[in-house]
């Protein structure tokens, strides 16, 4: 699903030069440059929904993502600054997460208040070819298939698992959540303070009359 890199080049020219008047939409990676993002407003891609998932480096290190924090907040200023929006959310729930980053992210994000919101805070599920699916007790973890396939299959849930996309945890009871609550209100003021017309850092030079 995830845009591949090679299309920065080639694919980009094309779609800027032909000048199409269409309104593309792709899955991006979050690690993109400055210029990736100017080759994404060139060609005409407005809406792009980045891979951000957090602003911790520590949970996405956890998560094996490749990024860290502050690549994240720096691809959501180049979206602001070429005119892309980013549609993403942040993850939360991750196994064996530091709880205590979320205080800290509550903290920390009144600071992002000029740049996109995320859609929503999602708690992570757990996909087929993902590491959590590939190596689950990596992370200290056991799976089983989506009760909701027990809807669709009448197979035992040995047999459902080796075609099953979505899974869950099977070694859990329902998790408190609330070391979640401050990071989960700093969202919400987020969202309603957001407004793309007005949370802008402007300049303008004035010429006054020498008398």
């Amino acid at each position: 699903n995830i845009l591949s890199m090679k299309y920065y080049d080639e694919y980009m020219r094309w779609a800027r030069d032909r000048r199409l008047g269409v309104e593309f939409f792709f899955e991006i990676k979050a690690n993109v440059t400055r210029v990736h993002v100017r080759k994404l407003a060139d060609a005409g891609i407005t809406v792009v929904q980045p891979g951000v998932e957090s602003f911790s480096t520590p949970i996405l290190s956890l998560m094996r993502k490749g990024t860290s924090g502050i690549q994240n907040v720096a691809m959501l200023r180049y979206m602001r600054e070429h005119g892309v929006r980013p549609s993403y959310n942040l993850l939360v729930g991750f196994p064996g997460e530091p709880q205590d980053e979320y205080a800290r992210l509550a903290r920390e994000l009144p600071k992002l208040a000029h740049l996109h919101p995320p859609m929503g805070v999602p708690k992570v599920e757990f996909h087929r070819f993902s590491p959590y699916h590939a190596d689950p007790a990596a992370f200290g973890i056991s799976l089983r298939p989506s009760a909701k396939y027990q809807c669709l299959y009448p197979f035992p849930e040995e047999r459902v698992g080796q075609i099953a996309y979505t899974f869950e945890r099977d070694d859990e009871e329902q998790p408190d959540s609330g070391y979640l609550s401050s990071f989960l209100e700093a969202v919400d003021r987020w969202h309603k303070a957001f407004a793309q017309d007005r949370c802008t850092l402007t300049w303008q030079q004035e010429l006054l009359d020498v008398v």
